[in-house]
């Protein structure tokens, strides 16, 4: 950020204060976060393993393997993250949403950059339920980490029928669930192309695993994931999200 961009953000400040990203409470200009929150925050360290996404000193998924090719994010999904990710699901937060992009931007040059994508994609909704929330978490994050990356955004799937929601479900009963539940729309053409898939968090991969196996099945070359957050086993006891 330029010094004049930075000198404006702060003379706007002194009116409309900045908020922390996960929190939401009013923070200094140009902090992003909290002093209370970013002490909880638990950025995810290279080496990474690239099928769970996760340090590959926590890496939990033995000979686990998901359809997607690789995964990534920038953070556990844990203290100061997990709040901010429930804002993403409960709110139109476009401050959390462009945190986040910036983020999960900076991962997907760092572990991705041999690969050449082609399109940013996200996990889709039912109409019924984009319909009750106002907006699709996934899409938000997926159009604006699109725009950074200089990439074109692609709805390439559709949900198909409404499914439980994931978060009270055990890793068996997640991938039942979801099973069949996504299919291609209409007109959309992932042949040989190596496709960017976006969601908010993962937690046992069903659903990107879901969405990936469609994805293939219509041809698609390669499929990585970017989330903005990984579940980790020790944050079980948390509210699910």
């Amino acid at each position: 950020m330029n010094a004049g961009k930075q000198l404006c953000r702060r003379a706007v400040a002194w009116i409309w204060p900045e908020r922390c990203v996960f929190c939401g409470e009013p923070i200094p200009a140009l902090t992003l976060c909290c002093d209370t929150c970013y002490e909880t925050v638990h950025p995810i360290r290279p080496p990474i393993c690239p099928q769970c996404g996760k340090s590959r000193e926590d890496c939990s998924c033995g000979r686990r393997r998901h359809r997607y090719d690789r995964v990534a994010s920038p953070f556990y999904c844990s203290g100061a993250v997990h709040r901010g990710i429930l804002r993403l699901k409960r709110w139109d937060d476009s401050l959390a949403v462009s945190f986040f992009a910036d983020q999960m931007a900076a991962v997907v040059r760092r572990e991705f950059r041999s690969e050449t994508i082609d399109a940013v994609s996200f996990i889709p909704m039912t109409m019924r339920d984009q319909r009750d929330r106002g907006y699709n978490q996934g899409k938000l994050l997926a159009d604006a980490l699109a725009k950074r990356l200089s990439l074109p955004l692609v709805a390439a799937l559709e949900k198909r029928y409404q499914t439980k929601p994931q978060k009270f479900l055990t890793a068996v009963e997640r991938s039942g669930n979801v099973l069949g539940a996504f299919d291609l729309r209409k007109g959309v053409d992932v042949a040989g192309k190596t496709i960017l898939l976006v969601d908010d968090v993962i937690t046992t991969g069903a659903t990107t695993d879901e969405c990936a196996k469609m994805l293939k099945l219509y041809g698609a070359k390669r499929v990585l994931c970017v989330t903005a957050s990984i579940r980790h086993r020790s944050e079980e006891e948390e509210e699910p999200v």
